[in-house]
């Protein structure tokens, strides 16, 4: 799900010579709503569509069911953790795990594998945003309070000014299933902490994977 703003080729962009583009096949729907930004309600028209498409998907490639993913940005992150929070688009899409960047918090039905990524500073979101979408998954993983490095993600340089990122990543102990949070500081989309890190897509594909 692509980002305010963004048309829906911003995820083919991004995966672009990964092995999200060799390995996968990808479906990336695009918003109807005004702003090229999805409806926040996972009720809205947009969740019809995006069924539909992912039906037509599966009908017409050669899919393994078992491994299904799901990713977004900004809005198209806020709108995937709602679609987690509906119980009929969730059952629907039984996804195998979930990679949102920088979304906002609703109440995931779970439990679901998940990658989640944001900006230690990110700016176009509240100050309380990540850690309360984190604490929404932690809920439907039964996670524990504690967690420790999760050190499989290594630092790079930012594609907006070359500074060092630390991922800043920690997966949550006594989960059902991992759920892993990654606090960067790559000012990347603008200088606003708010993008994809440069971390970001090799990270999606190594969890994924292991999967």
């Amino acid at each position: 799900m692509h980002a305010c703003g963004n048309q829906n080729n911003q995820w083919e962009n991004l995966t672009k010579g990964s092995e999200l583009e060799t390995g996968y096949v990808r479906l990336m729907p695009n918003t109807t709503d005004s702003g090229q930004c999805w409806n926040a309600s996972s009720d809205s028209k947009n969740t019809t569509r995006v069924l539909q498409q992912y039906d037509d998907a599966l009908a017409n490639y050669c899919i393994d069911k078992k491994r299904i993913f799901g990713v977004g940005h900004s809005s198209g992150a806020q709108f995937l953790v709602r679609l987690l929070a509906n119980s009929t688009a969730s059952t629907h899409l039984a996804l195998k795990a979930v990679a949102p960047v920088a979304a906002d918090p609703a109440n995931v039905i779970g439990p679901i594998p998940v990658l989640y990524i944001d900006g230690l500073h990110d700016n176009q979101r509240g100050a309380n945003s990540a850690k309360d979408t984190v604490a929404k998954f932690r809920t439907a993983n039964k996670c524990m309070d504690t967690s420790k490095p999760y050190t499989a993600i290594m630092g790079c340089k930012s594609q907006q000014d070359q500074s060092q990122v630390d991922p800043g990543c920690n997966i949550y102990d006594g989960c059902t299933v991992p759920t892993i949070w990654c606090a960067h500081n790559d000012p990347n989309y603008g200088g606003t902490q708010h993008g994809v890190p440069c971390f970001g897509i090799s990270s999606i594909v190594n969890f994924f994977k292991s999967m």
